[in-house]
């Protein structure tokens, strides 16, 4: 599964930064500090952002990236972390930690590669061994304080490995998400494609969700739906992959069912984050026909 080559063809993907704020706790000797905005990050500090998570397993082709098998994924809206860890001017480090149990972890101290593309709008990392990847947007390319999420893939070129997206970020209290009124998100949402002939795409789509508050209702969309081979890094638009779901929430948890043009389904789930619900974010999963695709979004009013 090779992905690297379809970065330059994402000008709607974006770099993740940021974290900071609260009091810390410990890890090895170095203190993490809870998430509260990218706003607040500092520079030499290492900031943990909790959200919820999707993943699943899958076994290739080594040689050709053919994806042979792609275990149903397994969704939960909470129980997972992301590590930011930044030095004087930048972010040096990623540790997720899935609530599915499986991680990813990229040290540029240890010869990983943590690096934007020249348009500086796409977030890109790989390890030095080239077996895990991730690509996030970036909170600064869409005016994002309080949330981000990422893709990523474990195990290229080896036969089989992890698959995963996460939406992490400061969680609006459910006491302060607005109980009247509307509020309009924009944003994008990235994710992997596996189509039945076991080809692999990462997909990019601007996104789009119009809460109800009043009636704790919320209304998603992905358009303008593009997939990039991981084998080959062509690109092609893919309106069939568009998604749409009808959500609700309690507690502040978003849930529903989520279709695709093509005919996949399954389920998406998210949070509201930011002190007022300034922000949204969450991940999908559908399958269908053969294929599947998980993934994440994230926007704001």
């Amino acid at each position: 599964m090779r992905l690297l080559i379809a970065l330059t063809l994402s000008g709607l993907l974006a770099a993740c930064a940021g974290g900071g704020g609260g009091g810390g706790s410990s890890s090895g000797g170095v203190v993490i500090t809870p998430f509260t905005s990218w706003a607040a990050i500092q520079p030499n500090s290492t900031v943990q952002a909790s959200g919820g998570s999707i993943g699943a397993s899958y076994t290739a082709n080594p040689i050709t990236g053919q994806v042979l098998t792609v275990s149903s994924a397994s969704q939960a809206s909470s129980g997972a972390t992301v590590n930011f860890t930044y030095g004087p001017t930048s972010l040096t480090g990623i540790a997720i930690q899935s609530a599915q149990g499986a991680s990813a972890s990229l040290n540029t101290n240890n010869g990983d590669v943590i690096s934007t593309t020249s348009s500086g709008s796409v977030l890109y990392g790989y390890n030095a061994a080239r077996t895990t990847t991730l690509l996030a947007p970036s909170v600064d390319y869409f005016g994002w304080n309080y949330q981000s999420y990422g893709v990523w893939v474990t195990g290229q070129g080896t036969g089989s490995g992890t698959v995963g997206a996460a939406s992490v970020g400061s969680i609006t209290p459910t006491a302060s998400i607005p109980a009247t009124g509307t509020g309009s998100f924009s944003g994008n949402s990235l994710g992997m494609y596996v189509n039945s002939s076991g080809q692999a795409f990462y997909t990019v789509a601007n996104m789009t969700a119009n809460a109800n508050f009043a009636t704790q209702a919320v209304t998603f969309a992905t358009t303008g739906t593009t997939t990039v081979n991981l084998a080959t890094g062509v690109s092609a638009s893919a309106p069939t992959l568009n998604l749409s779901s009808n959500m609700t929430y309690t507690g502040g948890t978003l849930s529903g069912a989520i279709t695709s043009g093509s005919g996949m389904s399954g389920t998406a789930t998210g949070k509201f984050y930011g002190p007022t619900a300034q922000e949204i974010g969450g991940t999908y999963a559908l399958s269908g026909g053969g294929s599947s695709m998980f993934g994440g979004f994230g926007g704001k009013r």
